[in-house]
């Protein structure tokens, strides 16, 4: 594996799962692989295997914080806790062409309803739910579609889409016109 001194030596990456009550070591997973953002799915199956019981919430780093796994932990029906990674939210919404003026922070949110409203004062509407596109929000204007983010939708009550009790809700954007 390539070191912090850019040098490569024999290296392992080594995963551990335990479980919260007791604190037992459940999976222990070993790879060559530099980075363990691929490793979640493999500890889900060595957890299984071991214990014949699919763990119900897995706690991680933010390396194993990537749509694929928060998709394949969601099918499983594990509850995936971990920190939302720092992003530059202007630059990706300036390149999926969203408007300034509906950037997420130009949104109202309403603590009675638990809606949002949007700059041309429509409400956004749940779209559809598939594996690639989680919680899909849409909400039509001249601007064409207007933009969400985690961060705005973090503080929905209700979650958008599957079990309600889901920590993680990734909202995927759906350009219109």
């Amino acid at each position: 594996m390539k070191q912090p001194d850019g040098g490569f030596t024999p290296s392992y990456n080594v995963q551990i799962c335990t479980e919260a009550s007791h604190k037992n070591i459940v999976a222990v997973e070993t790879t060559q692989a530099g980075t363990d953002y691929d490793e979640l799915v493999h500890g889900i199956h060595a957890v299984d295997a071991n214990t014949e019981k699919t763990p119900e919430q897995m706690v991680v780093d933010g390396g194993y914080i990537k749509n694929a796994n928060v998709e394949d932990a969601a099918e499983r029906g594990v509850d995936l806790i971990g920190p939302v990674a720092e992003s530059n939210p202007a630059a990706s919404l300036k390149k999926r062409g969203v408007s300034p003026e509906f950037y997420p922070d130009k949104f109202r949110y309403d603590g009675q309803t638990d809606t949002f409203t949007c700059p041309a004062e429509k409400t956004p509407t749940f779209q559809r739910s598939s594996r690639h596109e989680f919680g899909v929000l849409s909400c039509e204007s001249e601007g064409g579609y207007l933009p969400t983010n985690l961060e705005i939708y973090s503080q929905l009550k209700t979650p958008l889409y599957g079990r309600r009790n889901e920590n993680f809700v990734l909202v995927t954007p759906a350009i219109s016109g």
